[in-house]
């Protein structure tokens, strides 16, 4: 049997600058990159209890034309997605 090569091309990066003064590179036709921000400091483990205050967690949108934005996860969400049960903590 005869082999065939497959060339990847190398993927190109777009290097753009967020009206915050960041940096990103986004790779081939991506427009959005994604990134969950956990705020530690809002965050209280005590005797085996957890505690989150309001912007624990949140998702920044980094857009390929430049704009950003940060979006604070309610925590009644937060709840909703928790895998465990919260009693069992």
């Amino acid at each position: 049997m005869a082999e065939v090569e497959t060339k990847k091309s190398a993927t190109e990066y777009t290097e753009v600058t967020l009206t915050d003064g960041r940096k990103v590179s986004f790779p081939g036709k991506r427009k959005v990159a994604k990134e969950t921000l956990i705020d530690e400091s809002k965050i209280v483990v005590e005797d085996g209890l957890l505690t989150l205050s309001a912007g624990a967690v949140s998702i920044r949108m980094d857009f390929r034309n430049g704009e950003t934005r940060t979006i604070a996860l309610p925590l009644s969400l937060l709840a909703m997605s928790w895998p465990l049960p919260l009693t069992s903590l």
